[in-house]
């Protein structure tokens, strides 16, 4: 897949298609490659990130993804832009950015603002998912990434590598180049995560690459649609799919209905009932 991932920044996007887009499609479909830095304790919210979250009308990020502490949400919103675009300016003088970089750069800002002025309204559209519902009242602090560009540029010129740190740090922006995904991914075993989207449907998997950790313990069918293909892939993996579109709660092993004090109850009486006229 590294190689495969490699020869799709090189290449052309196929006609028709845009090239930022080429390649979120394929970091959708294999999902190890969607960085998601900074997660908190509770690592990845529903081990899922969110294609083509809006956070407004106008304002759409690539991706979204949630992670939590016992205190705050991070929400975490992210720009992928083309490998080949420059960060640096040709110039022998002074280290400058290109006006692609600084558009790049000036588009996570609007996000940024409209963060500060409107949080309520992204809050709403996530609502859903800040999940137990208990903690939906938490701090939220929103969080931004940016991947743009190749490692050439400033890997062998340690001013161009302060430079831009100390940028991204002054701007709050976690800065990934596509040759910096491969290294993490060449360093590690990244896993992979579910493709959510949000429609005006509610949300649903564009995507299900794996087990859904605890979304079928606090998300309800009408907040969240599955497929049939879908239902039945997540039956064979022992999701009690069925129950839950009855409006179970999945709360064992985020799998399965726990049964109620009361059933228990009744079920450890009529064990003992049958043991003793057995004896």
């Amino acid at each position: 897949m590294i190689e495969t991932f490699k020869k799709i920044l090189d290449a052309k996007a196929p006609k028709g298609r845009q090239k930022e887009q080429f390649i979120q499609d394929y970091m959708e479909e294999h999902s190890e490659f969607i960085p998601t830095p900074g997660l908190e304790n509770h690592r990845l919210h529903f081990s899922s990130v969110i294609s083509k979250f809006p956070i407004d009308v106008s304002l759409i990020c690539d991706y979204a993804y949630i992670t939590k502490s016992s205190i705050k949400w991070k929400i975490y919103f992210v720009e992928l832009e083309k490998p080949e675009k420059k960060i640096f300016k040709e110039s022998k003088g002074q280290i400058g950015f290109t006006s692609e970089f600084n558009e790049a750069v000036s588009q996570i800002r609007s996000w940024k603002i409209f963060a500060r002025s409107s949080s309520h309204s992204i809050k709403q559209r996530l609502l859903p998912l800040l999940k137990p519902s208990i903690m939906a009242g938490n701090e939220i602090e929103y969080c931004y990434v940016l991947v743009y560009g190749r490692n050439s540029e400033y890997q062998n010129n340690q001013k161009k590598r302060s430079t831009l740190s100390e940028f991204m740090s002054s701007e709050g922006i976690k800065f990934y180049t596509y040759d910096s995904i491969i290294s993490e991914i060449e360093a590690s075993s990244p896993e992979k995560k579910n493709i959510m989207r949000l429609s005006k449907a509610g949300y649903s998997f564009k995507h299900l690459h794996c087990t859904p950790a605890n979304l079928f313990a606090y998300m309800t069918s009408e907040e969240f649609t599955l497929s049939d293909e879908q239902s039945d892939l997540l039956n064979s993996w022992g999701y009690q799919i069925n129950e839950w579109k009855n409006g179970h709660q999945l709360t064992l092993n985020s799998k399965c209905v726990a049964e109620s004090p009361d059933i228990l109850a009744e079920q450890i009486l009529q064990s003992i009932s049958h043991r003793y006229n057995g004896s």
